[in-house]
């Protein structure tokens, strides 16, 4: 993980926001969990930037201070057990989906436990975590963390549960921020769309496309589309490449309508030689005042630091900032996902043949598949509507855990499961559980509406 330049964090500050990132290089790591369940955990003790240890503790048994935190997950090939998260003591973190030996992921855009916030014309980027908790007693489902610290007057808190497969590492944040003391948000910060952030991502674009670095590399990015729905429900879809930095991302601010802000990794095989993740932000609750705002700033080395922030900005917050003793919660889930979007092959059916169906929360609904890739594992999925250039991709959610093969003429047979997704309409498919080297496929999905 990289980490800028005190030269550069200055221009930035000067010209719209900060930008840091996590450790080029941990080190000094030892093993605090060995490898059980599928799982295993190490801390580091140095890195090659300053930061400040945080004490670590696992399963109620102090660990000494680190600062940084590696978890690894099995794969399907036998010995493999590839990291999966990265956490630093400077409320930094990546996420990457369990990879297979012939198809492996690298760790790309980052991002950051909030909230940051601008006051008196100073701003407090990114908390310092002092404390760092682990749970195993849910694994193999899930790994338990909790992590607390402070950023400058906001005394902070996380709860966050991790899981991870082939496809995408989750995980789910329950945030909150207590004031110390009053917190007036500055108000020409917040009319820019950066007054009060309560997540970011933390990401690096230069080129897309063309040689870079003195020809040394191709694609040098770890993310290049910006995506979200806009307050009237159309989808906003900005290529970094179309940015002339030093530039804000999304000009002006646009409210945000939908839960989900993506940050996607389309380019391909990139500077680190391999596939990046994309990213996720996943809202727990509906938005009701918030906007979408990014900043990227020139750079021409790949391997100096990020230089691509995005964020979502809580305008309601970010006009009454805080006085001592309030509080601020929420919660959001954070996704490092397939580095490549599924291509259709095939189709979903309801059982009865039907392409639409409605129901409670809860319904159990029954599929089947046709013309899916032969001999193939699968899951059946929903996912979010409506991503017409990409089918059964973005917000993947089991409807049942039990893998299902496809015959020898790529037929699935009847499946079901229950749905629990909130009211909306959503997309369900047969989506390939465990892909390999190679385009990932997705049959063609059938739609649900809960009421």
């Amino acid at each position: 993980m990289r980490r800028i330049g005190s030269a550069v964090a200055q221009l930035l500050v000067s010209s719209a926001v900060a930008f840091a990132s996590p450790s080029g290089a941990l080190g000094d790591c030892t093993t605090i969990f060995p490898a059980q369940s599928g799982w295993a955990v190490e801390m580091c003790a140095t890195d090659v930037s300053p930061l400040v240890p945080m004490a670590v503790v696992v399963n109620g048994v102090p660990r000494g201070n680190a600062v940084g935190v590696l978890v690894s997950r099995a794969s399907a090939d036998p010995g493999h057990m590839p990291q999966v998260a990265v956490f630093t003591s400077d409320g930094y973190l990546r996420l990457k989906p369990v990879d297979r030996l012939n198809n492996q992921i690298q760790f790309g855009s980052s991002f950051v436990l909030g909230p940051a916030y601008w006051q008196g014309g100073d701003y407090k980027h990114h908390p310092q975590l002092t404390h760092f908790d682990i749970n195993t007693s849910r694994l193999p489902a899930a790994l338990d963390l909790n992590a607390s610290g402070t950023n400058a007057a906001l005394n902070v808190s996380y709860g966050m549960s991790l899981t991870s497969n082939a496809h995408e590492t989750r995980l789910h944040v329950t945030q909150s921020a207590l004031a110390q003391s009053d917190i007036a948000i500055d108000a020409g910060r917040t009319a820019e769309g950066e007054g009060y952030k309560p997540v970011q991502f933390s990401s690096m674009f230069i080129t897309e496309g063309t040689p870079c670095f003195g020809g040394q590399y191709t694609n040098c990015n770890d993310a290049n589309v910006v995506r979200f729905l806009a307050q009237d429900g159309s989808e906003v879809r900005i290529g970094l490449k179309d940015i002339t930095p030093p530039s804000f991302v999304v000009t002006p601010t646009a409210p945000l309508k939908d839960q989900i802000v993506e940050l996607l990794q389309t380019s391909g095989v990139t500077w680190q030689h391999g596939p990046t993740p994309n990213v996720r932000l996943l809202l727990d609750d509906a938005p009701s005042n918030f906007s979408v705002r990014g900043y990227v700033s020139p750079a021409s080395d790949p391997a100096a630091g990020d230089n691509v922030g995005l964020w979502v900005q809580d305008n309601d917050r970010a006009a009454t900032g805080f006085r001592a003793g309030d509080r601020a919660t929420i919660g959001y889930t954070l996704v490092g996902g397939d580095s490549q979007l599924p291509m259709a092959q095939g189709f979903t059916w309801f059982s009865d043949g039907a392409f639409t169906k409605s129901g409670p929360v809860g319904t159990v609904v029954t599929a089947f598949g046709t013309g899916l890739r032969t001999n193939t594992a699968y899951l059946l999925v929903t996912v979010r509507h409506g991503d017409t250039d990409s089918p059964c991709a973005f917000d993947v959610v089991p409807v049942n855990n039990t893998v299902r093969f496809s015959n020898s003429r790529g037929f699935v047979p009847n499946t079901a499961g229950r749905l629990n997704r909130p009211p909306g309409v959503w997309d369900m498919c047969f989506y390939e559980a465990d892909p390999i080297a190679g385009a990932q496929v997705a049959g063609l999905p059938v739609q649900f509406t809960v009421n």
